[in-house]
């Protein structure tokens, strides 16, 4: 998924984007390593990033993304990572997006 040819890369996120062939859903992946930081901070981190996604706009078509954290982001970061996601995301393509579960 990685080799895809769509990346885009900010201070505290790496995005890979794919096109999903004969698929109606954009998927979306979220990964944060260990040596991110505890277990507290990395399921902290996820939910920053899947509240940034259900607030900005969903690429246009069916993709496949990977969001990764780059390095570790706190309460004072919130809005910076949610500008650099929405950011990442608009560069894909624009829309609303689906439900995050």
């Amino acid at each position: 998924m990685l080799k895809g040819p769509g990346r885009r890369s900010g201070a505290f996120v790496a995005m890979s984007f794919r096109a999903r062939e004969s698929a109606t859903e954009t998927r979306i992946g979220i990964s944060v390593s260990r040596r991110v930081g505890s277990a507290v901070a990395r399921n902290y981190m996820r939910r920053v990033i899947r509240e940034c996604l259900r607030s900005c706009s969903e690429p246009r078509g069916p993709l496949d993304i990977v969001i990764v954290v780059r390095r570790a982001f706190g309460r004072r970061e919130f809005r910076s990572v949610c500008d650099e996601v929405g950011d990442m995301v608009s560069a894909a393509g624009g829309g609303a997006v689906a439900d995050l579960a």
